[in-house]
């Protein structure tokens, strides 16, 4: 067992997950497009650590609304 000193980091984790418009979307852009499917795509989510100063799932919505163009 280490004797370290152990640290907490207080933050949200929020994890993207592709809906259909998103494969329908690489589908329309890739010229030789996977034969993906939505569950398949799924499988390597982005994920998130952010401010611990919201305020439950709607506040998280927000957040990721305010800044989906970055996503």
């Amino acid at each position: 067992m280490h004797n370290s000193p152990r640290f907490t980091i207080n933050r949200h984790l929020i994890i993207l997950m592709p809906k259909q418009p998103v494969l329908d979307w690489i589908k329309r852009v890739d010229p030789n497009p996977p034969n993906l499917t939505l569950d398949q795509l799924r499988l390597e989510q982005n994920a998130f650590l952010i401010s611990d100063d919201l305020d439950g799932q709607q506040d998280a919505e927000k957040w990721v609304q305010r800044r989906w163009q970055m996503f």
